[in-house]
């Protein structure tokens, strides 16, 4: 049985969270974006970038198991999802859901994101919805969609 924690990141878990991030982001939704999508996308991720958002109010979760990050969610006080990742040997096994968990926990109201066309199945699967038509913006194309808090779901 693996065991695993949630618990709150801290700025000396940014670099290993950049590191998450950008594997997921080559195996799977780089191919979704332009080359400036790309560009940006990799710039907003800098731990620096992180760093600063975190200073402003912005909330990581990570998960660990035996002291490796393998999972992480980032979100804002006015209840949106900026990033969310879990590394592909650790999917299916619940630690996305166990983040996304977290979140609700925090968050009073409905939760929004922009999510990838590779992530979409993923958030709909945890009660999302499609929240108006798709977006680019910066090289980087997106589903707005919601999460819309009920009494039987919080």
């Amino acid at each position: 049985m693996m065991t695993w924690e949630i618990r709150q990141a801290t700025v000396q878990d940014f670099s290993q969270i950049y590191q998450l991030i950008k594997q997921v982001f080559e195996e799977n939704t780089k191919y979704e974006m332009t080359e400036e999508g790309q560009r940006n996308f990799l710039q907003f991720i800098q731990p620096s970038q992180m760093e600063f958002r975190y200073q402003n109010g912005a909330i990581f979760w990570v998960c660990e198991v035996e002291s490796q990050l393998v999972g992480m969610i980032e979100f804002a006080y006015y209840n949106h999802i900026y990033l969310y990742f879990v590394d592909k040997n650790y999917r299916g096994k619940g630690i996305g859901k166990a983040l996304f968990n977290q979140v609700k926990k925090e968050i009073k109201g409905n939760i929004t994101a922009n999510s990838t066309e590779y992530a979409l199945p993923i958030y709909l699967k945890l009660g999302f919805t499609q929240n108006g038509s798709v977006v680019t913006r910066n090289g980087i194309r997106a589903y707005p969609i919601i999460y819309q808090k009920t009494v039987d779901n919080e």
